[in-house]
Parts: structure tokens; sequence; C-alpha cells
């Protein structure tokens, strides 16, 4: 209807009268009953609802998926951090363990050698 207007017609005032006289029973006939325009309206009203709905209950469904998997990462994190305090805590000790470890290889080493030289 907007494209009809920017078009300019050479039609004389009886004719653009009979024009718009033709198009306002048309858009009055294609109208539905203010009942069921009524019914229309509370139809599409409940359907945009239940859309409200299913969105705010897809996004707490998500919120839930997202605290499940971060509750998932924080107790992770817990564990991560106990076996990290309990690995400083032992690494003196272990050190302490290794030098032992190295001395007594080093004695053993030294012993071998001097087996070696007297099976000789």
């Amino acid at each position: 209807e907007d494209q009809l207007k920017s078009i300019k017609y050479d039609l004389s005032p009886r004719s653009k009268k009979r024009c718009e006289a033709e198009a306002q029973s048309f858009r009055a006939a294609a109208r539905p009953d203010d009942e069921r325009l009524h019914v229309m309206r509370h139809r599409a009203a409940f359907h945009d609802m239940l859309l409200l709905v299913g969105r705010v209950n897809a996004y707490r469904q998500r919120l839930e998926d997202l605290k499940g998997q971060r509750m998932k990462l924080d107790q992770e994190k817990r564990q991560f951090n106990d076996v990290l305090g309990y690995l400083h805590r032992e690494i003196f000790t272990c050190e302490v363990h290794l030098k032992q470890v190295e001395k007594d290889l080093i004695g053993a080493s030294k012993v071998m050698q001097v087996k070696r030289v007297s099976d000789q």
C-alpha cells in the first residue's frame, strides 16, 4: 500500500475516491470480527508467555549446569591444592632421602670399582 501511495497515478478525484473505498472495503472484509480478533490476540499472548517461560527455564537449566561444572572444578582445585601442599611439605624429606641414596650409590660404585680392580 505504501508503495502504491508513492507511485503517482493520473486519476480523477472521483476515481481516487472509488479506489480508496475499494481498498477500505477490502481491509474491512479481511479483518476478523472483534470476538475472533480477541481470541487471536489472547492466543498470541499465551504463546508469547509460553515461549518466555521456556526461555527462562532453559536459562535456569544452563545456570544449574554451569553451577555443577563450577563445583566440580572447585573440588578438583582443592584436591590439587591439597596434593601440592603435601608435596611442598615433603620435598625437604625427599631431598634428604635422595642425597642419602646418592651417597649410597657412590659408595657402592666405589666398592664395585675396587672389586673389579682386585679381580684383575
